[in-house]
């Protein structure tokens, strides 16, 4: 099992933890998460998404636009 644990590094609003392969992300609903299961690019992931051009996330603009 994972160790599931929340990035310092993380610049996304919408982030919530990660794991080696699984990133977390807030849901469409209160006390709803999104989990993002990677195979084995989470980490370019993460570096590109969570930690740095957020905006330019697909999630992120999905989570955006719901809160509009």
């Amino acid at each position: 099992m994972s160790k599931h644990y929340v990035s310092s590094a993380a610049q996304c609003p919408f982030y919530r933890g990660e794991e080696a392969k699984t990133i977390y992300c807030d849901g469409v609903e209160p006390d709803m998460a999104i989990a993002l299961a990677f195979g084995n690019r989470a980490d370019d992931y993460k570096k590109l998404y969570c930690r740095k051009d957020w905006r330019l996330c697909k999630v992120a603009k999905m989570l955006w636009d719901s809160e509009k």
